[in-house]
């Protein structure tokens, strides 16, 4: 866009400019907090996969000795009857102006008369079994809200250093050579007028080579007049004597 070269358009594109600057450190600044934030979410993320990793294998330990030493009838008989919705609530939180949803829940983890056993009837086994994937529920639901932030983070930091591109590669250097052709044509103007007024000021002052007074026509005929009359007059009184 053609913008014409003028004091207040210079102004304005220099207040562009700042402001632009000013956008790339506070966009810099938050892009750093979220890179922060990213990865300390993600620390915690490896954290709980290992440990979810661990609970697996126990999980899976504990169900192979209850079917070992209880059958897998009873075992069948014991998760029909524990059977259960999970209750779980999804709440938004912002994060830097980023609306992240979170999973929060209770403690998932029963007694097992909650899980409608009875500890004299059912094998350790099987209670053991229940609990730890109890465990590894309360894990999985963690783990899940925590890669549900690192996604929402890892988009915005992506954002943001598309808009800090955006601004030190193309807005700023559009902006800087915009303000620096302003700046060399109101020079040249500045340059242009002032060589002007120095010009007009020598012709005023440079002296006329023609210093003769200028001939007046009407003063001439006025004159010429004047002597006319005197003479006839003085003419006309010499006759009468």
């Amino acid at each position: 866009m053609n913008i014409p070269a003028t004091r207040t358009n210079l102004l304005e594109s220099r207040v562009r400019k700042n402001l632009a600057l000013e956008g790339v450190d506070l966009l810099q600044s938050k892009r750093e907090a979220l890179i922060r934030d990213f990865f300390r979410i993600m620390n915690t993320i490896m954290d709980t996969r290992e440990a979810m990793s661990k609970d697996v294998q126990e999980s899976m330990v504990m169900v192979g000795l209850a079917k070992s030493f209880a059958g897998s009838h009873e075992l069948s008989a014991a998760s029909l009857s524990a059977k259960r919705e999970i209750p779980i609530n999804i709440r938004e939180t912002n994060i830097w102006g980023i609306s992240i949803p979170e999973i929060y829940f209770v403690s998932l983890r029963r007694t097992p008369e909650a899980r409608g056993m009875l500890p004299m009837d059912t094998s350790p086994y099987i209670l053991e079994a229940a609990q730890s994937y109890e465990k590894l529920l309360e894990r999985l639901l963690r783990a899940a809200s925590q890669e549900i932030m690192l996604k929402r983070l890892g988009g915005e930091i992506r954002r943001v250093s598309r808009r800090i591109n955006a601004l030190e590669l193309t807005v700023i250097p559009s902006l800087t050579t915009r303000i620096r052709t302003m700046q060399e044509t109101l020079q040249e103007r500045e340059r242009e007028d002032i060589f002007r007024l120095k010009h007009i000021k020598n012709t005023r002052s440079r002296k006329p080579l023609d210093t003769e007074t200028p001939f007046d026509a009407l003063s001439f005929a006025q004159g010429r007049r004047r002597h006319g009359e005197g003479a006839w007059e003085h003419g006309g009184v010499g006759d009468k004597s």
